[in-house]
């Protein structure tokens, strides 16, 4: 089973000094994890150790004077030195002379921190890799260093012929190596040599499941980004089996010319690597018209009715090097033509270099959640902060510190559909959040009730994002507004006419002729023209083609000349008459072309705003990777605001969008995924021009913190209240406002925590008659809610000329008369002494003077 294991484990350098060594392999890092596991952690340290979930650049901007936190942090870098090979920071963090780690995980630093947190606050959340890492640190018998569920399943499966279970995992391992009365001097380190000569004889067993498609690009980005090549890939899409990429001056690399990885053939093991040029007709034909002679390696090929530039050796998923023979490709490219092309291409078209930032709004997460107590202005702010996410020319034009101009902007742009706002409550549901079946207002004289399926706020905006970022992708190619209907509907007139009736008008992919016999209804009837290849025998049989067939080849995108293998291509369609299809099709597809409408330049019809989220889709999964590009760099960007995000169930609300919300999981990412909604049975995906803005009461008692699968999709930002806002350098009665509202919240602080502090807004310019009717109208129901009751409390808070003590007036005469062993003549009772109305008010107090005790 494993061959000369035995000398392998006597004479290996590296086995020996784990045999030998007699302590545990990992110690530091045990410690380290122990450390952790009993780290006594604050109610604050809690809240924002959560905001680092998801939000790997919240981790890293913790500074040493966070002291709270930071200490938090060198234990977390130090912990995953220990386990990952490719940890940030080893180096500085691993406390071991050579170094050693674990494993070579593949684990993000991200997720990493993730199961962190997960392994104190969330043990049952722990999963994958991170799970068996921290399991080994702390029981090195029971666990090991094969950290990749994926690695067990072969393993067992493989030596053992056994389904994988992960509890058993290790008794198996164990058994597997019984045989062979290894021996270490400390029994922690075990595991660990049986882990390192598993991965020894890691062939016999890792499986080769040959290198996909998205594989390639994925591995092609890795080694592009970690040597700091000169290309990058742009707007690829896992679902195509092509990707484009541009060069580090950012000129080759947009629809007039750029860099492509593909499997064009069809032939889903072949990869070609070319320049392609897919710019209007006259852009394409510059290229060829002007560079004279190729490289060795190069030639010409046929592409988009003109000519495109391949590297003549094709290459196969099936090769162990691909990525190797891919990247010399296009460095080969880059040495001998690369600098022709960026020539030809500034000389000849100036204005069409690929400027487009990568993003919009970099700095500004898709989602994010403004929290803090009542007053600190979430709802106020979310206001500015919707306009500074859409950041159009509006926006910039004002101030965003007049308040004035920025209500009316924003008035204006929740008009015209580019903000919406709404408030989550504890009706709220996912048929009005994203679509359901609603009824419909009655018509004219029927009384009768009829329901749909009804898009609802979230559905309805994605809509208006995702339109407008497809005609922000398809920018100057929209010119002509048709519909398939209208080309098809033309073309039947066109070919309709009875000099055609009988005569030859397509012909298949073979050269075989078909004539026209007639057009029935939106149907059209053709036959071959001769039954043999002899043409002895007139062809009789005639066949239907119609509109339908037409239309599932057009809107896939279908474009005839380019077809090389029929069968393939139109295989997702039909199986029978293919050539039929084709030379009916090929006729109608160069019609369309010769009125003006080149679909091989992508001119696709314009679309309209729509409910039906799957016709948008359609246009969406048209789009080239620089369409996407552009889509994300210019289209406007469109604003939801979800004000007490919390009061709602929002895993009952988003459902299964909860996930598509992610950044990137959107449309025009790599990872993108499109879901089935339940009712209406559309496709949806959200868009990435659609941000989502939430507000968050953190005193709101009536509902439940947030789950963690709403946190780690949204970025969180801290509303606490502030006081050097000049709307608080008033006085009132010789006290600046500001000096108020702290002295309050650092009582409340104390007593409770800085999730129920008092807002700033409840301060705000205020007079002696207004900061008295703030207290009675706003901050004394606050307190009263805040602490259920408990005026002793209240009365820490404001002291004592704000709650007094009534125990003057309790004696058991208060009672009805009734003999009973409960004695309340001694129960102290407190009141709000309330100014306002001058009710329990004692002698000689005032508002003024009960203002001077709290600030004493």
């Amino acid at each position: 089973m494993f061959e000369n294991i035995l000398e392998f484990y006597a004479t290996n350098a590296r086995l020996q000094s784990i045999i030998n060594n007699p302590v545990f392999q990992f110690q530091k890092g045990q410690e380290a994890l122990l450390k952790w596991q009993a780290y006594e952690l604050t109610a604050t340290q809690i809240e924002k150790i959560k905001l680092w979930v998801n939000n790997y650049s919240s981790f890293q901007s913790v500074q040493s004077d966070q002291i709270e936190l930071y200490d938090i942090k060198l234990l977390f870098l130090e912990i995953v030195s220990y386990c990952d090979v490719n940890a940030n920071g080893k180096r500085l963090y691993n406390q071991y002379e050579d170094k050693r780690t674990i494993a070579k995980a593949g684990v993000r630093m991200g997720s990493w921190i993730n199961g962190l947190i997960d392994f104190k606050l969330n043990p049952d959340g722990l999963f994958g890799s991170t799970k068996n890492a921290f399991n080994y640190l702390l029981y090195p018998r029971e666990h090991s260093t094969i950290l990749s569920e994926n690695h067990r399943v072969q393993i067992i499966e493989h030596y053992l012929q056994l389904p994988y279970r992960a509890e058993t995992f290790n008794q198996n391992l164990l058994a597997l190596f019984g045989q062979y009365n290894l021996q270490v001097v400390n029994p922690d380190n075990y595991t660990y040599l049986l882990s390192e000569l598993i991965y020894h004889y890691e062939l016999e067993w890792k499986k080769s499941k040959g290198m996909t498609f998205r594989n390639l690009v994925e591995q092609l980005n890795a080694v592009i980004r970690e040597e700091n090549l000169d290309f990058e890939p742009v707007g690829w899409s896992k679902n195509r089996k092509y990707v484009w990429l541009k060069d580090r001056e950012n000129i080759i690399g947009d629809d007039i010319a750029h860099y492509e990885i593909s499997s064009r053939t069809l032939h889903n093991n072949k990869i070609f690597v070319d320049i392609h040029f897919e710019g209007k007709k006259k852009e394409r034909e510059y290229f060829y018209n002007n560079i004279q002679e190729l490289p060795e390696n190069l030639e010409w090929f046929d592409w988009w009715k003109s000519k495109s530039i391949g590297y003549k050796e094709e290459f196969s998923l099936l090769d162990k090097d691909i990525v190797t023979k891919v990247l010399s490709a296009l460095e080969y490219f880059e040495s001998t033509i690369g600098n022709q092309i960026r020539q030809l291409k500034i000389e000849k078209f100036p204005s069409s270099q690929n400027t487009l930032p990568s993003s919009k709004n970099l700095a500004m997460p898709l989602n994010q959640i403004l929290y803090g107590p009542p007053g600190t202005g979430k709802t106020h702010n979310s206001i500015n902060t919707a306009l500074q996410l859409i950041d159009d020319e509006e926006v910039n034009a004002i101030e965003l510190t007049v308040r004035e101009d920025v209500k009316v902007l924003y008035d204006k742009k929740v008009e015209e559909g580019q903000i919406a706002f709404t408030t989550f409550h504890q009706s709220m549901s996912y048929e009005d959040f994203i679509e359901g079946i609603k009824p419909l207002k009655p018509n004219g004289q029927d009384k009768q009730v009829l329901y749909d399926v009804v898009p609802g706020l979230f559905k309805t905006l994605a809509a208006k994002a995702l339109h407008n970022f497809i005609l922000h992708a398809r920018e100057g190619k929209k010119e002509k507004s048709y519909s398939f209907d209208e080309f098809h509907n033309n073309y039947l007139n066109h070919i309709n006419q009875p000099a055609n009736l009988n005569t030859v008008l397509f012909t298949t992919i073979n050269d075989k002729e078909l004539k026209l016999l007639s057009v029935n209804g939106t149907s059209i009837i053709v036959k071959f023209v001769w039954y043999n290849k002899a043409q002895g025998i007139e062809a009789t049989q005639p066949f239907s083609v119609t509109k339908d067939k037409i239309r599932q080849l057009f809107e896939a995108g279908i474009n005839p000349h380019e077809i090389t293998n029929m069968k393939e291509t139109f295989a997702p369609f039909f199986k029978h008459n293919l050539s039929v299809y084709y030379a009916v099709y090929k006729s109608f597809y160069d019609y369309v072309n010769t009125q003006g409408f080149d679909l091989s330049e992508n001119e696709e019809t314009s679309i309209t705003l729509t409910e039906d989220f799957e016709l948008l889709l359609d246009a969406y999964s048209l789009l080239t990777p620089v369409e996407i590009e552009r889509g994300l760099a210019e289209s406007q960007n469109y604003v939801l605001i979800i004000d007490e995000i919390n009061r709602g169930n929002v895993s009952q609300i988003f459902g299964e969008l909860i996930t598509l919300i992610e950044d990137d999981k959107r449309l025009g990412k790599p990872e993108a995924i499109q879901v089935t909604l339940p009712y209406s049975k559309e496709k949806f995906g959200v868009p990435p021009n659609l941000y989502i803005l939430g507000t968050m009461n953190t005193a709101d008692r009536s509902v439940e913190a947030l789950d963690t699968a709403l946190r780690r999709r949204f970025s969180f930002t801290e509303m606490p209240p502030q006081y050097d806002l000049k709307e608080l350098q008033g006085e009132v009665y010789g006290y600046p406002l500001h000096a108020i509202l702290k002295k309050l919240n650092q009582h409340i602080e104390i007593l409770l925590n800085r999730d129920h502090l008092i807002g700033h807004s409840y301060f705000l310019n205020k007079t002696e008659a207004t900061l008295q009717e703030s207290f009675y109208k706003n901050i004394i129901p606050l307190l009263q809610e805040y602490f259920y009751g408990d005026y002793q409390k209240i009365g820490m808070v404001l002291g004592k000329g704000f709650v007094r003590n009534l125990h003057e007036h309790q004696n058991s005469t208060v009672f009805a008369s009734f003999e009973t062993d409960y004695d309340y003549t001694d129960k102290v009772v407190y009141s709000i002494v309330n100014y306002a109305d001058q009710t329990n008010v004692p002698a000689d107090w005032n508002f003024e003077k009960a203002l001077t005790a709290l600030m004493s």
